[in-house]
């Protein structure tokens, strides 16, 4: 193949992968987790209900270890409905760990990203980057428990629902 025939395919696969849409799963719905306490292994979960959440739902829950996205990441916005029963497991959307304010999250469905009750945001939804840095020097096993390797506050959400 000349060199001449090698650029000219290289630049039409360019030029196709430019067209193609990056695969992701944020913004599609999946459940709450927390560790399941009767596991001595730490390995297992089970879904956080709407009873345990009853008494904080205007407050942002996140939750790692959510098998149906691909981050593990599951986000549920302050203020948004919770099941009707105190036994339904609580649905969010699943989330990534993003840059800062001026990051953008792309959703799975491009008709979500143009509307603003929908469309996530790159938001702070853990302590500071200080804190967690602190917490983090404090007890390294204990802070892995809880927040896995992350070591930034931004995630990808929906703004926050006002009543």
């Amino acid at each position: 193949m000349s060199l001449r025939s090698a650029l000219a395919a290289l630049s039409l696969c360019l030029v196709a992968a430019a067209g193609c849409k990056a695969q992701t799963d944020l913004n599609s719905e999946c459940v709450l987790v927390k560790k399941d306490p009767s596991d001595s292994t730490g390995k297992k979960s089970m879904p956080i209900t709407a009873g345990e959440l009853r008494g904080n739902a205007n407050r942002d829950v996140i939750s790692f270890g959510a098998t149906e996205c691909e981050d593990l990441v599951c986000v549920r916005e302050a203020g948004a409905p919770l099941p009707a029963t105190d036994a339904e497991p609580v649905k969010g959307r699943c989330s990534s760990s993003c840059a800062g304010a001026d990051s953008t999250c792309q959703s799975y469905d491009e008709a979500l990203d143009k509307d603003a009750a929908t469309a996530l945001v790159c938001r702070p939804l853990l302590l500071d980057a200080a804190v967690l840095a602190a917490m983090r020097q404090a007890d390294e096993a204990a802070y892995r428990r809880y927040f896995g390797d992350n070591s930034s506050p931004y995630f990808c959400a929906r703004a926050p629902v006002t009543p």
